[in-house]
């Protein structure tokens, strides 16, 4: 046995990072406060048997991290991502609307009362983040005819998607994933507040919505969701190795690749798990490798892999 290692959260860093470490023979053990693993790209079965996401979320074909992470745990991406082939624009002050056609801090860190005085880790504490809202709506008929993911300008729905057509087919009518973002002063707002609010918006581009009921509302909210990218934020970013010779850092609210998206969370899950292992052969971590130069096509997904990675 090479080592051990706890690992605290099972986000997506988090679980890559727990594999990799594994795949290199150490004990590993994951800790994490909610009855299920994930994190933001989580799903769980609430009281009424429904399959409930933290959020909406867009994955592209560039994310060649994610793809291989699927890969590598037995589950080809085409099987378990629902692929797409067109991401609307719209606005809700006119009509138009463009159609692309494409190819098939929550809690940073709770730092413990010793590490405080660190500058990296006073540093975490004004670092500035940005909460979003996920409501998720069950509508008593269709009101979206499309799969598509659209972005809303000028909204507070940015984003939605119906995924009654593809990850919950099941439903009897529309099911829409929307996140409310920027969401600075509504995280107080009452769920039925949050719910009108939702629809009244999504109204100005979808008039459909009006003559339907709601028959079912989830409102999840993520009082520090990201860092907010405000002038001089992003390059302070923590890198993932720390001052404590065996603590480190991930998630995609470190220093990676590409801020905030769902190939920067395996990207530092896997930058992480070079940390203890340089360490433990007595070399210094590698910094971040430099940024991608390739672009490939977007591809719309949604997540559902979680299950498979903690199936056994």
């Amino acid at each position: 046995m090479r080592g051990r290692a706890v690992i605290a959260g099972g986000g997506l860093a988090g679980l890559t990072c727990a594999k990799l470490l594994v795949d290199a023979g150490w004990a590993v053990t994951v800790v994490e406060g909610l009855p299920y693993l994930g994190g933001r790209a989580s799903t769980y079965r609430d009281a009424d048997g429904d399959q409930v996401e933290q959020g909406l979320h867009l994955f592209l074909g560039a994310y060649s991290e994610f793809k291989a992470l699927l890969a590598s745990i037995g589950e080809p991406y085409d099987l378990v991502l629902f692929w797409m082939e067109q991401l609307q624009l719209q606005d809700t002050e006119g009509p138009a609307e463009a159609v692309f056609i494409i190819n098939p801090k929550r809690s940073l860190m709770k730092t413990p009362e010793p590490l405080r005085s660190e500058p990296l880790f006073a540093d975490l504490a004004d670092l500035p983040v940005a909460p979003a809202i996920s409501v998720q709506l069950w509508l008593d008929h269709e009101v979206v005819t499309h799969e598509c993911f659209v972005l809303v300008g000028r909204s507070e729905a940015c984003v939605y998607q119906d995924q009654s057509r593809n990850a919950y087919p099941t439903s009897e009518g529309s099911r829409l994933s929307v996140i409310v973002s920027p969401a600075d002063g509504l995280l107080f707002a009452s769920d039925e507040a949050l719910v009108l609010r939702v629809l009244d918006s999504l109204a100005k581009v979808v008039p459909e919505i009006r003559d339907a009921q709601v028959r079912k509302s989830v409102v999840l909210k993520h009082p520090k969701h990201q860092v907010q990218p405000l002038p001089g934020a992003m390059s302070r970013r923590p890198v993932q190795a720390t001052p404590v010779p065996n603590l480190f850092l991930a998630g995609d609210w470190t220093q990676v690749r590409q801020h905030q998206t769902s190939v920067s969370i395996p990207h530092a899950g896997e930058h992480l798990r070079s940390g203890p292992l340089h360490q433990w052969r007595g070399q210094r971590p590698p910094h971040p490798p430099p940024r991608a130069r390739r672009v490939l096509p977007p591809r719309a997904a949604g997540a559902r892999f979680v299950r498979a990675m903690t199936r056994e």
